[in-house]
């Protein structure tokens, strides 16, 4: 009981204090787009990698104490060959030193998440992120109210707790969709807790609209609409999927023809180039095919003055931190074979998840499809990919874990029922069988 209640409150702790880390040691921007944030990133805030390394010491005891070593092996291949891949890169970076602290970084992120997904099932852990949620989300707007050279970014948008209004917009949105697995599964049969949750509820779309945040916003329509197409798909007796190869080109052709009427941008309320991301995108991309393969160094293609990011920031005056696309930063930082690694592991969560549901149509299990959309669309526009420090890096680390845990409990189950099945037949052949 005890080991339990501790780790409840480190996972709770350690993702609260991870997304609330540069309000807690004062380390906000005052300014936007300011060329010595960039330029003197290589050194480090003590402060903050001084926390980071007190949560990550003591979620490596919790997992050596806790955790049977070889259930590490539940991350499952890709990631692992991923997390290789990243710490080999070390001996081919444009920065090794800097190499190694991202590294070691992503190392304590991928602790946390596997440590959780081998302690909670999906319940719970949906339970401990309402708990995060509540924290962060009342704090936020607390810091907001009271604080507001903290609470506001310098164009007054709301980033509460958070180092950046997209960060609390994408939290928002998550736990949005958290809330709502929440309450439609019942987990909580008492008035007053629904009553709360619902109020959170309302907190989450409050705080989503004050950040002015637009990448979660088609994020999450994007992760309703196709989950809802998946629901109807399977409670359907036929004649819904009979038309879905009709309505899926139909809805593709009306966004072509909304995006051609209206620029695609302005529909999500950014500019035409997306507030400066096209060309980042595009310059992005060129240095990945210089450097194909390998990529630049795990984290550390923006970092610091003599970065290979520092063309760019001389040609645009665009003092961009990273590449505002999680696949596009992947490929920066170990190249095309670490893109197909994190892809790889997309793809099995996605496929083993489905098995699950056809088996045991627990609802919970929509959740880690909901994620997985969110993540991946998400990604398009910000950097949560696979990254150190990372709420959304633990989280995917967590559903991975998890679902391969419930998932090799299913193939036993099945092996047990098979075995159990064969040998009845076997009895039942016999010459004296009644």
């Amino acid at each position: 009981m005890m080991a339990g209640r501790i780790a409840r409150a480190y996972v709770v702790l350690a993702l609260s204090t991870l997304c609330a880390l540069g309000y807690l040691v004062g380390a906000q921007e005052q300014q936007l787009n300011v060329a010595s944030l960039v330029l003197t990133s290589g050194k480090g805030d003590q402060a903050q990698q001084t926390a980071l390394l007190v949560i990550y010491a003591v979620g490596a005891v919790l997992l050596l104490l806790q955790v049977p070593l070889r259930r590490l092996l539940f991350l499952g291949l890709p990631l692992l060959l991923l997390l290789a891949w990243c710490m080999a890169s070390i001996t081919w970076s444009v920065n090794p030193d800097g190499t190694l602290r991202r590294v070691a970084a992503l190392l304590g992120t991928v602790i946390i998440g596997a440590y959780a997904g081998i302690r909670f099932d999906l319940r719970e852990m949906i339970r401990l992120l309402t708990y995060v949620a509540a924290i962060l989300l009342i704090g936020s707007l607390m810091v907001g109210l009271l604080d507001p050279r903290a609470g506001l970014d310098p164009e007054t948008r709301l980033r509460g707790v958070f180092h950046h209004k997209n960060s609390l917009g994408s939290f928002s949105a998550i736990a949005l969709f958290t809330l709502f697995i929440r309450l439609i599964i019942r987990m909580d049969q008492d008035t007053p807790t629904r009553m709360m949750l619902g109020v959170l509820f309302v907190l989450c779309i409050f705080c989503l609209a004050l950040s002015q945040s637009a990448g979660p916003v088609p994020s999450l329509l994007v992760m309703s609409l196709v989950l809802w197409v998946i629901r109807a798909s399977q409670m359907s007796d036929g004649r819904f999927r009979a038309v879905l190869p009709l309505v899926v080109p139909a809805a593709a052709m009306s966004t072509a023809v909304l995006i051609a009427v209206v620029p695609g941008a302005a529909v999500f309320g950014r500019d035409s180039d997306l507030s400066g991301r096209t060309d980042i995108w595009q310059f992005a991309a060129m240095m990945i095919g210089q450097q194909p393969w390998t990529g630049y160094g795990f984290g550390v293609f923006w970092l610091g003055a003599n970065a290979p990011a520092a063309p760019f920031w001389k040609a645009t005056y665009n003092f961009v931190p990273n590449a505002h696309n999680g696949f596009l930063e992947l490929g920066l930082d170990v190249g095309l074979f670490g893109i197909a690694l994190l892809a790889a592991a997309l793809i099995g969560l996605w496929v083993k998840t489905g098995r699950l549901l056809r088996h045991s149509r627990d609802v919970c299990l929509y959740w880690v499809w909901g994620f997985i959309l969110f993540f991946c669309f998400v990604n398009l526009g910000e950097v949560y990919g696979w990254a150190g420090n990372s709420p959304f890096t633990i989280l995917f680390v967590y559903l991975v874990v998890r679902i391969n845990v419930e998932y090799a409990g299913y193939r036993a189950r099945a092996r047990s029922r098979r075995a159990s099945n064969a040998e009845l037949g076997a009895v039942g052949s016999g010459s004296f069988a009644s």
